[in-house]
Order: C-alpha cells, then structure tokens, then sequence
C-alpha cells in the first residue's frame, strides 16, 4: 500500500482553491492542475507499506495526536518549487497555524522513528501543492503567479484530526482513501 499522513482540508477551503486554480489557468498552460477532491495538507509521505504495519502507524499517530490541541489553520500567499527559473511545482502556503502544524509533524516523525519506520530526511514546509508543470514555463509567468496570487487569504479551519491515506494511482490520476484518523486530544474552542 502506498500511504501518507495529512490534514484534510475543509470544503470551504478546497473550494477556493478552486477558485484560485481557475485564475491561474487564464495565464498559466502545461499544468496538470490538483483535483479539488484530493487537496490535502501532506504532514508525511510513508511510501510503500506492508498492510501489516498499520497497528504500528495507528500507534504513532495516536502518540503524536495524545495531548495535543485542535488549533486554527488557513492557507496564504503562493510560491512554487525549486525556484522560478525551473518551476516544477504551484503551491499555495500557511497563514494561521504555520508553527503548530510543524510541531505537529516534528512530533509524528519521532513517533514514526520509534516505531521503526524510515526517518524523514528532508525538513518540513508546510504547502498545499495545486499544480505540477508538465514542462517548464518562462521566468515571468512563474513571477506573475507569485505576485499575482502574494495576498491570496484563503478561510480559516478547526484541525482536529490528522488522517492517514491510501494512495491508489491510475492514468486518471490519483485517488486517495482514508484508512485511519486520529483525533487530537484537547479542545480549547
């Protein structure tokens, strides 16, 4: 099984992104576009998985989740990756709860760790990817994007679960379903 952990957005929010994904589009060709069901907030990629390993990824996302507090998260401003020059990927970043989701994954990666799964390399940033470049595309119309889209404000939402999916690929594109949520704990709302 192909399997990862992440925060689902809200419809609220998966709707403006829509929105935005449909602006983009007026001056921006050769990407293959996120579908509006399957945006998510990716905490952590686990891979390929042996099915007999989910009571020890339930555990460790129980663990991270134990004693943590639903907090507020909302998306803001654009950016892509690597850079503009060799664009690959359109992503939309974090406002509000930027620093709790952070925490959150630095502490669902040592859980992960100690329950023997492979450590993250790579460091954390937070972003919604919407977008893929099938080829890279000039300099300005990647700087168009960023400044265009810099004050991109989308709605705020209540985290109180982080979800761990499975990842089916087909020619379509991917579908994902979720196997496991693991609520946090404590409420301050």
């Amino acid at each position: 099984m192909r399997l990862f952990i992440a925060i689902a957005l809200s419809e609220k929010q998966k709707k403006e992104v829509g929105v935005l994904q449909n602006r983009i589009k007026e001056y921006l060709s050769g990407v293959r576009w996120v579908r509006h069901e399957t945006l998510h907030l990716t905490l952590r990629f686990i891979g390929e998985t042996d099915e007999t390993r989910l009571p020890e990824l339930k555990k460790a996302m129980d663990e991270t989740t134990a004693g943590e507090s639903r907090f507020d998260f909302s998306l803001r401003a654009s950016g892509v990756f690597p850079g503009t020059e060799k664009a690959r990927v359109l992503w939309i970043g974090l406002g509000d709860g930027t620093s709790l989701i952070t925490a959150l994954t630095e502490k669902l990666n040592q859980k992960l760790t100690s329950h023997g799964f492979t450590s993250e390399k790579r460091s954390f940033r937070p972003h919604l990817t919407i977008g893929r470049l099938r080829y890279p595309l000039p300099e300005d119309a990647i700087k168009k994007f960023i400044n265009d889209e810099i004050s991109f404000q989308g709605s705020s939402m209540i985290v109180g679960e982080i979800t761990l999916f499975k990842s089916i690929l087909s020619r379509h594109g991917a579908v994902y379903h979720p196997l496991y949520r693991s609520m946090l704990q404590k409420s301050d709302f």
